[in-house]
């Protein structure tokens, strides 16, 4: 079995020169990580190479975004990707870059490609791994941890996520195992409806693209297709229009519950939404799971 691996740690603005010494192979030795062969530190190289040094790097983004900093403030994310020891095993060089291409370009998806600013891969101990470091910078230019990574439910969607994603290219992975702390109901409820009303959004999006489509095939071939041709565009166009009304309805339900959730969550038990199977083809592969 093979999984791939996707691990956050959180680090203050302080951590960051020794997280940089570490990462960039700056120390005489690593009495801490005695798995580290120097020797072999010339195989390592950058998908993301900074320009700066890491403190430089973070200070620069929090600068431009003009984020508030609190002195407890998470300044950024040391993420480690990795997979199975086995996965690697027989992998040329290239293809083993192509796997953190692909798991970089999720996190870049997720977190925003101007908040990374490191990605290193070393080959110098016995697995291959990649290092990531972003700032949490929010799309609203806050400085948060929390709104980018999450709870520990959040945190298993991430891994969700992160296995949907990276099994387009790699079937062989499996999905490990799932947070499985209790919780309480209500927080629950809670991320089970958000996923819903985002799925729901999504459908309608979906559905009246095709719409769209449709009607433009109709309005072209008015006078160049047969009668029964157009009949069964119509046809469809019309199931298109039931299966949009359906979806808007359903995401109003859905809006309702979500807003009452205080009161819904009392009596209604765990489990009362079916899980909803991603789509491979969606962006809700580098989106949200729950």
């Amino acid at each position: 079995m093979s999984y791939a691996i996707l691990k956050f740690k959180k680090q203050r603005g302080a951590t960051a020169t020794g997280v940089e010494k570490h990462h960039e192979r700056e120390k005489n030795e690593y009495k801490s990580n005695p798995n580290i062969e120097p020797e072999k530190s010339y195989l390592n190289y950058h998908l993301i190479k900074p320009k700066l040094s890491y403190k430089e790097e973070i200070d620069k983004r929090i600068e431009k975004a003009a984020c508030k900093v609190k002195t407890d403030s998470v300044k950024f994310i040391d993420t480690v990707i990795t997979a199975s020891p086995i996965f690697f095993h027989n992998k040329t060089d290239e293809e083993i870059k192509a796997f953190f291409k692909h798991a970089l370009a999720f996190l870049a998806y997720r977190v925003g490609r101007e908040n990374i600013f490191t990605a290193v891969i070393h080959r110098d101990e016995k697995t291959a791994h990649m290092h990531v470091c972003f700032t949490p910078i929010t799309k609203d230019k806050r400085l948060s941890a929390k709104a980018i990574l999450g709870n520990q439910l959040s945190l298993s969607k991430w891994q969700d996520g992160f296995y949907f994603f990276m099994r387009k290219y790699y079937p062989e992975f499996e999905r490990g195992k799932r947070f499985n702390r209790i919780v309480n109901q209500k927080e629950i409820l809670t991320v089970q409806l958000e996923y819903a009303l985002e799925c729901t959004l999504e459908d309608i999006k979906r559905i009246k693209v095709e719409m769209r489509r449709l009607l433009y095939t109709l309005s072209n071939n008015l006078y160049n297709k047969s009668a029964n041709y157009l009949r069964k565009l119509r046809k469809i166009y019309d199931e298109k229009t039931v299966e949009l009304q359906e979806s808007v309805k359903r995401y109003e339900q859905l809006t309702k519950t979500f807003s009452n959730i205080n009161e819904f969550a009392k009596d209604v038990p765990v489990g009362i939404f079916p899980k909803i199977e991603p789509k491979e083809e969606s962006l809700r592969l580098v989106k949200r799971y729950s």
